[in-house]
């Protein structure tokens, strides 16, 4: 374990809305937070983004208009304000890599995965919302890859010190292998909670597990 700070590797991106837009104990909702807990269960519901008007939401959460506007430019930075809720969630399942002792070989991996295939699929109506998204707003797109590389950028790190101790080759290059195996597993699991089976977790875990292992240490343990 290498005490890396993950602070500052999640979704660092920012929409606009009040800071104060999750209600807190004792307090009663603000109109931002009726507005995203208000969307977070049409979604839930199985409503699809795309096809979600502003006015459903405005009827769901019992505000105005004005209200709506007040707060979020448009239905883009309402996504990034629901989907900032999740990613520190996210990036805390997957930072778990770091307290497990890598020589071991992939089975620790494959924990992580399973518990990154936890999260996504407890946050799946947002998961299935920013996919949609990602089709026809630049914008999302870009944000859920800014998300992804930062956190590339945070794995690097790890496997840069573990190369320094010589657990690492040193010819790997560290800083794609990180970028294509973020992206391969964020794919997969995306893919899997979509069209997968939720029996068969375990086993995707394990693969994938054992796909990113091989990359960064490139054989097993005797």
């Amino acid at each position: 374990m290498f005490g890396i700070d993950v602070s500052g590797y999640g979704w660092s991106m920012t929409a606009p809305v009040a800071p104060d837009a999750r209600p807190r104990r004792g307090r009663p909702a603000t109109a931002a937070a009726r507005i995203l807990e208000a969307t977070e269960r049409l979604l839930d519901q199985g409503e699809r983004y795309a096809d979600l008007p502003v006015e459903r939401v405005l009827e769901e959460a019992n505000v105005s208009r004005s209200s709506f506007y007040t707060h979020f430019a448009d239905k883009g930075a309402l996504l990034v304000a629901l989907a900032e809720a999740t990613m520190d969630e996210i990036t805390a399942s997957g930072a778990m890599w770091w307290q497990s002792t890598h020589s071991l070989g992939p089975e620790p991996a494959a924990e992580t995965v399973l518990d990154l295939i936890r999260v996504y699929r407890k946050h799946s109506w947002l998961i299935r919302a920013v996919a949609e998204a990602t089709a026809y707003d630049p914008a999302i797109d870009a944000l859920w890859r800014e998300r992804r590389e930062a956190f590339a950028t945070f794995v690097a790190l790890g496997i840069r010190e573990e190369q320094k101790q010589g657990f690492v080759r040193a010819e790997l290059d560290v800083e794609r292998t990180a970028s294509y195996v973020t992206l391969l597993v964020d794919q997969a699991v995306l893919d899997h909670i979509r069209h997968g089976n939720k029996r068969d977790d375990r086993q995707v875990a394990a693969a994938l597990g054992r796909m990113g292992w091989l990359a960064y240490y490139g054989e097993f343990p005797a």
